[in-house]
């Protein structure tokens, strides 16, 4: 079976590895990338000379899928959805996608699926940085779809997906500070959680009884909006937050025992949940008891309608690989 191109008739010329996925078919299955899905990180819509350039947007790297079973050198660790989407228009000589990790010393690679469905992918950008860059002359018009992998696997890497026309190099936008000024949501330069956002790791709809139970999804945890200066400080919150929700919980029915858990990969590293109840309520927890780090919300007597779900790190700088457990079984956080 053939893979068809997103924008049939579309060119392509790169700077950077070409390659064909002619035989390649990417459903959404388990353990290959799927650019039908919807995007975790978001979308936007460019064209030549768009202002302000660069456009950014924070991401975090990692998941599931090992992009090695790509032909040539695509590598790294991402998500089965793509992390971002462009859709481009216009004539440019030259499109730059760079991806930059916050620490600079973490190796994050760069998967990208091309209007024509083809694949570029980079590893290193140049010598001396593990930040990977993707160099895109004459850019075809239609739909990129972007992961960001992590070379090692469980790894998840906090950065910046930078698009320019400049001629950019990792390194040279400096936008860790420009985000430490105050920038950390939704372009307003509030320290807030959005619940009107979409959310980075999907969502998804259940009611009272549902099968199969539990029902789970693999999320990171951690971002740059502090909870104890956001809009949910006044429930207690307190750790580190994407302005994105991380997940959204569509609930049809009463909840008398619904549970909401989050369990990181690694014992030991300290998560926080963060939860917008349908009445636009907030609900933290860090830890569900003395033995554990994990954190655990018990949803009682709440009517149908959306839950919003952050879950953050309790210390600044941390990216915490890990699951989401929705269930109404009498189970708890380990």
């Amino acid at each position: 079976m053939l893979s068809q191109p997103k924008n049939p008739g579309s060119t392509l010329v790169a700077a950077m590895l070409i390659i064909s996925s002619s035989a390649l078919l990417l459903q959404a299955q388990s353990g290959q990338l799927n650019f039908t899905g919807s995007p975790n990180y978001g979308e936007v819509r460019l064209q030549a000379n768009f202002e302000p350039d660069p456009h950014t947007a924070s991401v975090t790297s990692g998941g599931a899928v090992n992009a090695s079973y790509l032909p040539g050198a695509c590598m790294g660790w991402a998500a089965a959805s793509p992390d971002y989407r462009i859709t481009w228009s216009g004539s440019s000589d030259e499109l730059r996608i760079l991806f930059e990790s916050e620490s600079g010393m973490e190796d994050g690679t760069l998967i990208i699926n091309m209007p024509d469905g083809s694949w570029v992918c980079n590893d290193d950008a140049m010598s001396g940085s593990l930040d990977p860059m993707v160099v895109l002359d004459d850019p075809a018009p239609g739909q990129y779809d972007i992961w960001v992998g992590s070379l090692g696997e469980g790894d998840y890497i906090s950065g910046m997906l930078i698009v320019t026309e400049y001629p950019l190099n990792p390194g040279d936008y400096d936008w860790v500070s420009e985000m430490s000024g105050g920038a950390t949501s939704s372009g307003s330069g509030d320290n807030l959680l959005d619940f009107t956002a979409d959310p980075s790791y999907g969502s998804v709809e259940l009611r009272s009884g549902f099968s199969p139970d539990p029902y789970t999804v693999a999320v990171a945890a951690g971002g740059f909006v502090s909870l104890g200066e956001s809009n949910a400080a006044m429930a207690g919150c307190r750790g580190y937050a994407t302005t994105n929700p991380d997940f959204k919980l569509n609930w049809d029915g009463t909840t008398e025992n619904l549970r909401i858990i989050f369990e990181a990969e690694t014992p030991g590293e300290d998560a926080v949940l963060v939860i917008n109840t349908p009445s636009g309520e907030w609900i933290c927890n860090d830890d569900a008891a003395d033995y554990t780090l994990n954190p655990q919300v018990l949803l009682s007597g709440y009517q149908s309608g959306r839950f919003d779900i952050w879950v953050a790190s309790f210390e600044a700088d941390a990216i915490i690989g890990g699951i989401l457990t929705i269930t109404e079984l009498d189970i708890n956080a380990e």
